[in-house]
């Protein structure tokens, strides 16, 4: 039963309030005083009895919900068809039927751990598969809680709890770049073996855009002419080939800098455009900034597979991807010294921290002289 009680904590007098949350653990938090302790009491109570929106039955099942929320669901296409695939496969056949209040966490963990022994009893490692179907179960309790059907989301923190997590330095050492010699190989092979894509595989390791904003870009993205010279990135082209998505990953547009040789090719780049289509004779230029021989937008699948060929003309390892040049751009500026904050700017991530944990093994560990422009000048001692 939730209850405030006395509770000493090194030789300090603490007030503890232990209460149950939706998930059905058992928690405790400490209070320097009895009336805090007793507010924050009142308001767990509060919530735990709170009116649910009216417009939802509070014994709703999770077949229900799931198909209400993804019609209101912000996301992108491709992101909504992963949820969809995920219920579809894996969470409705197990929770489906059951009331959104009634799903537990002790149930949610059996579930996980049983898909885990599932893919690895196939063969596979399991975690990545089992992190992506916690990560839609979370997303759909999230909206769940915020519509006032349960007032904690059981599959809050699981990740963590059952391991799921890619360690740090994991993620780091998944990430396959090219270093500074490959990548001019591979660009100066490209030039010979696969002209029309070269100079977007050149731009693209010079700025660590995602493909699918490099491929979407259109002549009005850039602003060459500026100081500093830009590229707005604020739209990105489906893995099919066919979609544009109005926003990059994060929903977050940005302005990418660009070097002087980045510059230089995309001037060159613009003139070449207009070269060739005159000599085909079309009479409109093609919208996208880097089109294929017909016009229109690449296709991505295609863009991997002439890589490849370079890349084996070049004699480079074949597991190097379009993405793989985005890496290698951070990767090559933060053996530079480059900022990393301003890198985590240039790349669009959420957070430095997802920069770091990406790119750690590529950061300087030592600086030798870095701090002698800290030091005072003579005479101060």
């Amino acid at each position: 039963m939730a209850h405030v009680a006395q509770y000493r904590k090194r030789g300090t007098l603490l007030w503890r309030c232990e209460y149950g949350d939706a998930g059905g653990q058992r928690r405790r938090k400490l209070f320097r005083t009895r009336e805090a302790a007793d507010d924050f009491l009142a308001e767990t109570i509060r919530q735990g009895r709170q009116r649910l929106d009216p417009e939802l039955r509070p014994d709703i099942p999770v077949r229900e919900y799931a198909a209400v929320w993804q019609q209101v669901h912000q996301a992108k296409t491709a992101t909504h068809r992963v949820y969809e695939i995920q219920l579809r496969v894996h969470l409705l056949p197990e929770f489906g039927e059951t009331a959104v209040r009634d799903v537990t966490r002790a149930r949610v963990k059996r579930f996980l751990a049983g898909k885990l022994a599932e893919f690895r009893a196939k063969g596979r490692e399991g975690g990545p598969s089992v992190r992506l179907i916690l990560a839609v179960l979370h997303v759909l309790l999230e909206a769940a809680r915020e519509d006032q059907l349960i007032t904690v989301n059981p599959a809050a923190k699981l990740a963590k709890v059952m391991k799921l997590t890619i360690k740090r330095r994991g993620r780091s050492e998944r990430v396959k770049a090219l270093d500074r010699t490959e990548r001019d190989h591979f660009l100066v092979t490209a030039r010979t073996v696969d002209p029309w894509h070269w100079r977007l595989w050149a731009v693209h390791a010079l700025g660590g855009y995602r493909p699918g904003e490099l491929y979407a870009l259109t002549d009005a993205d850039l602003h060459l002419d500026q100081t500093p010279p830009t590229v707005r990135v604020e739209k990105a082209l489906a893995d099919d080939g066919v979609r544009i998505e109005t926003s990059p990953k994060g929903n977050q547009a940005r302005d990418v800098d660009l070097s002087a040789a980045a510059v230089s090719l995309l001037k060159a780049h613009l003139a070449w455009r207009k070269q060739e289509k005159l000599r085909r004779g079309w009479r409109e230029m093609p919208v996208p900034l880097f089109f294929d021989e017909g016009g229109g937008y690449l296709q991505p699948d295609e863009v991997r597979r002439r890589m490849k060929r370079v890349l084996t003309a070049a004699g480079l390892a074949p597991h190097y991807s379009p993405h793989g040049l985005r890496h290698t751009y951070a990767s090559i500026a933060l053996q530079e010294g480059k900022d990393v904050y301003y890198i985590c700017r240039m790349l669009g991530h959420a957070s430095i921290q997802e920069t770091v944990d990406t790119y750690a093994r590529w950061l300087p560990a030592n600086r030798p002289g870095a701090l002698d422009s800290l030091d005072p000048a003579l005479g101060a001692f």
